[in-house]
């Protein structure tokens, strides 16, 4: 990929709709996977749309830590961006935060995932399990079994 024409600069990705994005080439290798493929190493079939957003507005900087423990569910308010916090603040449906943060942790996207996990963990702030429960569907049994793991260490 390396030269000096404005095409050779950008890395094409597919989302999981089969659109193809043209992303610059700094904005793509955020994800260490992405830039794995860009230097020959490895391969990915597809990447969230919402993901590429995000990678091109960092443009290859990452943001600043988030600081923890959180007192409020405004993210800005503990280091994120107010992009960042808003990007976070979008993702409304479980399904879609679940698949994002999935997608963060096998491209390798440090920053989106602690974003993601900082807004799952704003979520579950101050609710009780059952609440938790339902607010991620999560079956009574399968939480008491992860409970017990939890507990036995």
């Amino acid at each position: 990929m390396a030269g000096s024409s404005a095409s050779e600069d950008l890395v094409r990705l597919r989302s999981a709709e089969g659109e193809v994005f043209a992303v610059p080439r700094r904005a793509a290798c955020m994800s260490t996977v992405v830039r794995g493929i860009v230097d020959g190493k490895g391969a990915v079939d597809e990447v969230p749309l919402p993901v590429t957003e995000y990678c091109r507005h960092h443009d290859g900087m990452p943001p600043p830590e988030i600081r923890k423990p959180f007192q409020s569910p405004d993210l800005s308010k503990y280091g994120a961006s107010e992009w960042d916090a808003a990007f976070a603040q979008a993702v409304h449906e479980q399904r879609l935060l679940h698949e994002l943060t999935l997608a963060a942790h096998e491209l390798g996207i440090g920053c989106l995932l602690d974003l993601l996990c900082s807004k799952t963990a704003c979520l579950i702030q101050g609710k009780s399990m059952e609440e938790i429960r339902r607010e991620f569907s999560i079956g009574a049994d399968a939480a008491t079994v992860e409970c017990r793991m939890v507990s036995e260490g």
